[in-house]
Formats: C-alpha cells, structure tokens, sequence
C-alpha cells in the first residue's frame, strides 16, 4: 500500500520519514506538484519513496538528505504527478495476442463479425488458424470445434464442459477444462509474437494510467488456451522493454499435484525480486540545482 503521509502535517513542512529512508531513498521526485492529502493545498513539491511506499513529501530542499549515490532523481519541470492504478486481475499476453490477431472487439452485428473475419482470412496462408478475440457467443449459434473431434458422443472432461443443445450436439462454446480439447490442436506463438503482445498490451494499460498489475496465469494453462508467458516477462525485463511493475501469479497444474512445487519455487526464485518482473532502467533525468542523478535498478519497474 502506498502511504502519503499524515494529513495533519504542517503546511511547508516535510512528512515524516518512515521506516527504510535512513539508508536513502530509492527515488526522489522533484520540481513537480505532486498530489496528496498530507498538504493544506493538496500538492506538495517533491516525494521520496522506497520499497514501494512513500517515505517523505515535502519541498526540494527538505528532501535533498534522502538523495544518496544510488537514488534516482527525477526532475518533474513543474508537470503533476498523481498515483497510479494498478490492476489485480489481467492477462496481458493472451489480451495482447488476441488484439494483434484477427481483433473483433466492438463488433455488435453478425454480419459485422463476417466481413472482419473474412478480410483476417485473406492474410493467411491455406489451413492456418484463425486467431483472435472479442466476439459475442451469442453471434455464432451453431458453431462447432470439429477440429478436435468433439461430438454429441464427447464426455464432459472432470474438470469442464461441453455447452451443448437440447438434442444434445456440442454448439461450440467449450468451458474450463473443456477448452483443452481445442486448445491442444493450436500452433503455440512464437517469442517474438509473444514479446509484441506483451508490448502492445502494456501499451494499453499505460494509456488507461495503470503502472502495475497481477498477470492472474503464468505457465502452461492450456485448458484456458494461454501461452506460458513467463520468459516473456523475464526477456522483456531483461531487454528493458518492460515499464510496468508484474506479479506473476504461478499457475498451479491441478494434474501434477505436489510434484510441481520444486518446479514452482525455482521459477518463484527466478523471477526478480521473489515473484515479481522488475525492468532494471538507468536514470535519465536533468536534476535541479543540488541533486545528482545515477543509474540505478526502479524499485517500481517505471
């Protein structure tokens, strides 16, 4: 939780500085208006924060002792900084994939869905798969995955269901499990379609004003039809391409049971910080009179 100091403090005067600020901050912002309900006016001046938590507000000059050989400065040049969102429940990658690929979100009409697929079509070689997302079950009655070999015939699998008719004939739509039935005859993407997935999704989310997020499914869930992302994220870090803070959360294969929990630790373990994806970035910042800058790891991966 980010903390923004005590409302009561006095107008002009710093908050107080909380646990971990003796050794420094992480990053200190400076010559912005920053928001926050511990000023009179709203906005203060400048703000340090470490681990996460906002340790300091107050003027330049209050902060200028926080300023260490390993913080990152940034110059604000007067623009405003406010807190950002973060999002507990996303999937970036398949969101991503599904927006890059045959995208029919915002579609209403059936004859709408027709045309859109069928223009996706003609940029595909012979027999590959139309990919993509956004569409409403309810404009494709009838549809039926005969790919996989599903029929009326077809047992529902322990851990899912096939939507079927009165008559009892699969209509298409497959549930939990289910989907495994479909998803075990797509082509995997490759890692760069992945990486451009990942990127165009943060795109998205940066637009929205959310900086961190909860990836809800890392690793392979194929009865939900997601690509294994975790060294997406991990290239993505390393490649500095990766500006939102990420909590991977490891999916738990209900098949494998307790045999995976070596597994699961070493890629726990893998993953910077203990679970979550940083983007080490070198400061670049032109500092006001009496701070430096350096280059140093984002405690928030921004």
């Amino acid at each position: 939780m980010t903390t923004w100091g005590n409302p009561a403090e006095s107008p002009g005067r710093a908050a107080p500085v909380r646990a971990g600020a003796g050794q420094g901050a992480e990053l200190v912002l400076v010559s912005g208006k920053i928001r926050t309900p511990a000023h009179p006016s709203g906005f203060v001046q400048a703000a340090a924060i470490s681990g996460g938590v906002v340790v300091a507000l107050g003027r330049d000059e209050e902060l200028r002792d926080l300023v260490r050989p390993l913080t990152r400065v940034v110059n604000l040049r007067g623009r405003l900084a406010i807190p950002a969102f973060g999002d507990a429940h996303v999937h970036p990658v398949q969101g991503g994939l599904e927006s890059l690929r045959c995208n029919l979100a915002g579609l209403r009409a059936r004859q709408q869905y027709l045309d859109t697929i069928a223009a996706c079509c003609a940029t595909l070689r012979p027999g590959a798969w139309v990919l993509g997302g956004g569409w409403s079950m309810s404009a494709f009655p009838g549809g039926k995955p005969n790919a996989a070999g599903v029929t009326a015939r077809t047992p529902d699998p322990a851990d899912g269901r096939i939507e079927r008719d009165q008559a009892g004939a699969p209509t298409g739509a497959l549930h939990d499990g289910a989907m495994r039935l479909v998803a075990d005859f797509v082509p995997p993407p490759g890692q760069a379609e992945m990486t451009a997935a990942l990127l165009a999704a943060q795109a998205r989310l940066h637009s929205l004003g959310i900086t961190s997020i909860q990836d809800a499914c890392i690793g392979d869930a194929g009865e939900l039809g997601m690509p294994d992302a975790f060294d997406t994220y991990r290239r993505a870090a390393a490649d500095r391409l990766l500006t939102c803070r990420v909590t991977g959360a490891l999916w738990w294969d209900r098949f494998r049971g307790r045999h995976q929990l070596d597994t699961l630790q070493a890629r726990r373990e893998a993953a910077d910080g203990g679970g979550y994806f940083r983007s080490p970035r070198p400061s670049a910042c032109s500092p006001p009179s009496g701070f430096s800058c350096t280059s140093t790891r984002s405690a928030t991966g921004r």
